[in-house]
């Protein structure tokens, strides 16, 4: 890719991840316009006004009232039932993760993170969305902890005796480009516990058909496309963090015992680096049933085979746990 193809690609990135850029306002800017319009009516003077504008004034009060009452009940945040709770907790303690409280470290309580508000949820309407769009399984994700801890897990016994793996193969350049991506130089994740919204079907090929055999250029633009018919529902391409996790849930899902990815490669979008302001190389994984490993490698961004396709996620957005 020239660099001089740079610039679109670049804004291309910017859609993909839930930028703005319709004159349509969001749900949350319509909420805003609402409520200021409401506090508008309430300063008016009604001695000042005739009989006919006190009128439309009542009628718009109540217009209004109604629409924020919809936009409220849009904007509760999803429900995590017992099933996917108890599923994204097995996941956690078959690998052995802890976080620190206070001085020690301690195991993944989810419930109790729930519970305690310490988990980033996504809408009820970002949930409808995403339903729509087949991303129907339920992933929380530990944005507090840093890659290389992160990573550790994924190199011990836990993992090995738990999933059917004998290590996490990352080829050279991957580690490489591990550590200059966008998801470490320009991260777009939360850094609490967070859910994200996934499809849980085995291949990236069956769960997202309109990106195979195309470059993770190519899927960038198809997710820019998707991400423009709905900002509100703020899709993603994958990291390497989320892309392992999904892996382990859904191979204790349903007791099926099997990774993603056994006859294709995943781009993982949020993995791309770059020489300069052009973009080279992007991080694909896959399970090699041979080496019973999950593979990651470096690919170059702009070049594609059949065997390639991507994945995406609805994330919640930041300001989702704000009253604005």
């Amino acid at each position: 890719m020239t660099e001089s193809n740079e610039p679109q690609f670049s804004q291309n990135m910017a859609e993909a991840q839930g930028v703005e850029n319709t004159p349509a306002p969001s749900i949350r800017k319509r909420r805003q316009q609402a409520r200021k319009e409401l506090d508008q009516i309430a300063r008016k003077d009604s001695d000042n006004l005739s009989m006919g504008e006190a009128e439309r004034d009542i009628q718009r009060h109540g217009e209004l009232v109604r629409e924020l009452a919809k936009i409220e009940q849009l904007l509760e945040p999803m429900e995590v039932n017992e099933g996917d709770l108890r599923l994204n907790q097995e996941v956690y303690d078959k690998l052995g993760f802890r976080l620190k409280k206070g001085v020690r470290k301690k195991p993944i309580d989810l419930e109790q993170e729930l519970r305690a508000g310490n988990i980033l949820l996504p809408t009820k309407e970002q949930q409808e969305l995403a339903e729509k769009e087949g991303l129907t399984q339920i992933l929380i994700i530990p944005g507090q902890i840093k890659r290389q801890d992160f990573l550790g897990y994924f190199k011990g016994e836990n993992y090995q005796n738990n999933f059917d793996s004998n290590d996490l193969d990352i080829t050279d350049p991957a580690p490489k480009d591990l550590t200059k991506s966008e998801a470490i130089k320009n991260p777009k994740r939360p850094k609490q516990f967070y859910t994200i919204l996934l499809s849980p079907q085995i291949s990236c090929h069956t769960a997202h058909p309109e990106t195979q055999k195309q470059s993770a250029q190519t899927c960038t633009d198809i997710l820019a496309k998707k991400q423009n018919a709905n900002s509100n529902l703020n899709l993603a391409g994958l990291t390497l963090e989320e892309y392992l996790l999904l892996d382990c849930l859904i191979y204790l899902k349903d007791n099926q015992k099997q990774h993603l990815e056994p006859k294709s490669w995943c781009w993982l979008l949020e993995e791309v680096a770059s020489e300069g302001n052009v973009f080279i190389h992007c991080l694909r994984a896959f399970w090699g049933s041979g080496s019973r490993s999950v593979g990651v490698i470096s690919g170059i961004f702009s070049r594609s085979n059949p065997e390639e396709g991507a994945r995406f996620g609805a994330v919640p957005k930041q300001d989702s746990i704000l009253n604005i």
